[in-house]
């Protein structure tokens, strides 16, 4: 639509078949077990290798941040 190559109807026939694929294979997974375990399994797996990567921080420093949070905040409220 910006240079001219789409019309409106185009983006909002898009919009339209994403969402009704994205609603029908979220039934799917939902209707069936074996493809909600692959789902927690991926999302298992992608979450170790975010914290392998350094990307997102270990149960440890996790705590650590929320303890030091909580005690910064109950200083900010006295």
């Amino acid at each position: 639509m910006w240079t001219g190559v789409h019309y409106p109807s185009d983006i909002l026939a898009g919009a339209l078949i994403g969402a009704v694929c994205a609603v029908g294979v979220h039934q799917f997974i939902r209707s069936r077990k074996l493809p909600g375990i692959f789902m927690q399994a991926a999302i298992i797996f992608y979450e170790k290798w975010e914290q392998k990567l350094g990307l997102k921080p270990g149960e440890q420093a996790r705590t650590k941040m929320t303890e030091h949070t909580s005690s910064v905040q109950m200083k900010s409220r006295r």
